[in-house]
């Protein structure tokens, strides 16, 4: 990630929310930057979209309770601006209760940011179906239309 798109980033999801713990009532996002991780006919989110990748120890999610709509896009935009499409497709939105009834955690980031992380992955076998569990778990919100 550039240095200025990693700076935006930062300044964007910034919150003083992020000294608190994630309360299990909690809605999160996980930003849609891939049009694979859609099932454009069924209009649903694919199990792709929250496959943890092997580079990766944590899923990374968004707070959004009481941030304002137009804040959560942008943050998702400057996400998918670094990506290889460069594309936001539109969210997937899920309470916090939905992760840790599957005994996944959040991890809150290094400083107050509505940037959490689903850790505590099992084996490799496990985290497909635990990823099909939450593409089933979530709402798919398009994203708006520029």
């Amino acid at each position: 990630m550039s240095f200025l798109r990693s700076l935006g980033l930062t300044c964007l999801a910034f919150s003083l929310r992020g000294l608190r713990p994630v309360a299990a009532t909690e809605p999160l996002c996980r930003f849609l930057t891939a049009a694979r991780w859609l099932d454009k006919k069924t209009n649903r989110i694919k199990l792709q979209a929250f496959k943890l990748r092997d580079t990766e120890s944590g899923l990374s999610v968004y707070r959004i309770q009481g941030v304002a709509m137009s804040r959560v896009w942008r943050i998702g935009k400057l996400l998918a601006s670094g990506t290889r499409e460069g594309v936001l497709h539109g969210r997937a939105d899920l309470r916090a209760r939905d992760v840790l009834d599957m005994n996944l955690g959040l991890r809150r980031g290094p400083i107050p940011s509505l940037h959490v992380d689903v850790t505590d992955w099992p084996s490799k076998a496990e985290q497909i179906l635990l990823a099909e569990r939450l593409a089933d778990k979530a709402t798919l919100v398009p994203a708006p239309s520029a």
